[in-house]
């Protein structure tokens, strides 16, 4: 498994903001996934059986700025904005995703 995953890019994931740094791993859940996380939060997670990254945000913060557009006065500082964005659109739609396809 380690010479795979030597060979292969499966996850990728960067934080522009530094928000939610904290305590990064990787971690393999029910033999089945394995899940990116960072700050108490899923980012990424790749279906071992799809052989896929099933979701994966290569930048969050990113993909969060891009939808706030319209909305006056969000910047870097904005953290409890950003965090309510990752846990709606990545950690639970990760927890979900993982509780439907057990």
């Amino acid at each position: 498994m380690k010479e795979w995953i030597d060979k292969r890019t499966i996850l990728y994931n960067y934080d522009e903001a530094e928000l939610l740094t904290a305590n990064p791993k990787i971690e393999i859940l029910n033999n089945k996934f394995l899940v990116f996380s960072r700050g108490g939060y899923y980012f990424s997670l790749y279906d071992i059986s799809l052989a896929k990254d099933t979701i994966n945000s290569s930048s969050p913060w990113h993909d969060w700025k891009a939808q706030q557009l319209n909305e006056a006065n969000s910047n870097k500082d904005d953290e409890n904005k950003y965090k309510k964005w990752v846990k709606e659109n990545l950690n639970d739609r990760i927890k979900t995703y993982i509780e439907m396809n057990q």
